[in-house]
């Protein structure tokens, strides 16, 4: 082991491995040094974990309560909307059917009087899990296997991703719960699975682009590029307009944090973050509309042919800009396990402990700004955030005045990760276990509000 020297940086805490001695560094505290090497010194930058143990076993507890979670998707009646039954299993059924026939789905003669196929945004054409999983499994086992697999896609997305930004197994672990085990894939997994095609994929967009920053070779950077342009081809082909736009924004947004606000180096002038933050995000932006464009362009063709590409005009043009909720609206979905806002108590109260307790302030100031907006885009009110987002972004007003509450697909990762950070904090520094039971006092006090009901009803699909 002697000369063996890795250099890993792991949020704000920086650790120098040199033979069986440790250095480890916090950003605000005198080093420390431990007599025996971590076991992720040894592993390397890639897997970045204290021990491997520790992840596999943390990685078999997320899969199984994933798969436990969801139950009545996989048992026999399956649980599914009205959307889901009448529109995405025919549709994914015959997609699979058009594949294994070798047949380029461009048409389909079933519906209506026959009507484009590869062109329809939501048809799953070059949408991968949609043509591996309807293409190879038999029909009865696709239509179990589809939702589950996005959940899993979102809970292990997220798991890594915590592990690469310095959460110990178990902080991670309470993240990926977070996002997959809340409303908005426990509710929407079973009706609309648009919505699930662009949320599953916004972990792995923000695990590659952390990779791609801390990357110290080119060909490391590389294939977080593609891993980043990858899950953003599956955005624009899972949901192509609003979801994508939700999504993109959300990953140019951490672009930005990661290169110019809170670099993996503080070293060179400004002018450097601003260019090296138009390199991260378009060079996986043109790999992603690269990997889509087989779907991208028929739909663009078929847009341009519509006579409702504008939408509805006359009587019906209000339909176009509808939604949005209330403040205290938005407040009751967010403790109510039957809505797709639900974040639980627990979650709140980690997140309070994040907040009052930094681990690392940059992650948790982006995060915690990150779920505001969410928080303010989805109500009918148009506020001063709604008019800039308006003004620099072309087409986002129109594609975010209606139903603009489904800017929740993007809402769950900003309390997730906070919860993950929170309990990293108590697992580094069992003095903050104080702080656990202030915020879950505050917590449960919000919990409450469900029992006054405060005269609003619950959505259904």
């Amino acid at each position: 082991m002697s000369g063996l020297q890795h250099h890993l940086r792991l949020g704000g805490f920086h650790h120098e491995c040199r033979g069986r001695t440790a250095i480890v560094t916090h950003s605000d505290r005198p080093p420390a040094v431990i007599t025996r090497a971590p076991a992720h010194c040894v592993k390397g930058f890639w897997l970045a974990a204290t021990t491997r143990r520790a992840d596999v076993i943390s990685l078999t507890i997320l899969i199984l309560t994933i798969v436990a979670g969801a139950w009545d998707l996989l048992i026999d009646p399956v649980r599914a909307g009205l959307d889901t039954l009448t529109f995405f299993w025919p549709t994914y059924a015959f997609l699979g059917d058009q594949l294994r026939s070798g047949n380029v789905p461009g048409w389909n003669p079933y519906q209506f009087s026959g009507v484009p196929f590869a062109a329809d945004p939501e048809s799953g054409w070059m949408y991968v899990p949609a043509m591996l999983i309807f293409s190879l499994l038999p029909l009865a086992a696709a239509l179990k296997v589809y939702a589950v697999a996005h959940i899993l896609i979102a809970g292990c997305g997220t798991y890594f991703y915590g592990r690469i930004i310095g959460l110990v197994p178990a902080g991670a672990l309470v993240s990926a719960w977070a996002v997959s085990q809340g409303g908005l894939f426990s509710d929407r997994s079973r009706c609309c699975y648009t919505h699930i095609q662009v949320a599953a994929w916004i972990p792995i967009a923000l695990l590659g682009v952390e990779l791609a920053v801390r990357a110290v070779r080119h060909r490391q950077r590389m294939l977080a590029w593609l891993l980043t342009g990858f899950a953003i081809s599956q955005m624009l082909s899972g949901w192509i307009g609003q979801g994508a736009m939700y999504g993109l924004m959300f990953t140019g947004a951490y672009v930005f944090f990661r290169t110019a606000v809170h670099p993996p180096t503080s070293e060179g002038p400004v002018g450097t973050r601003f260019v090296q933050a138009a390199r991260h995000g378009l060079i996986p932006l043109v790999f992603g509309a690269g990997f889509a464009a087989p779907g991208m362009l028929p739909r663009f063709a078929y847009y341009g042919e519509s006579n409702l590409a504008e939408g509805y005009s006359g009587s019906a043009a209000w339909a176009a800009q509808v939604g949005g909720w209330t403040f205290g609206r938005q407040l009751e979905l967010l403790f109510h396990p039957s809505g797709w806002f639900f974040l639980g108590a627990t979650v709140i109260a980690l997140g309070f402990v994040a907040i009052f307790h930094p681990w690392n302030r940059h992650y948790v100031v982006f995060f915690l700004l990150l779920t505001a907006a969410g928080f303010t885009l989805g109500l009918e009110q148009h506020t001063a955030l709604h008019r800039l987002l308006f003004a620099i972004l072309p087409g986002f007003e129109d594609l975010h005045t209606h139903f603009p509450e489904r800017v929740a697909i993007v809402l769950p990762f900003g309390p997730a990760m906070l919860a993950g950070i929170g309990m990293t904090n108590l697992l580094r520094d069992p003095s903050s276990r104080t702080l656990l039971i202030a915020s879950l006092t505050v917590g449960i006090g919000a919990f409450s509000m469900r029992a006054i009901r405060l005269g609003f009803t619950l959505q259904s699909w």
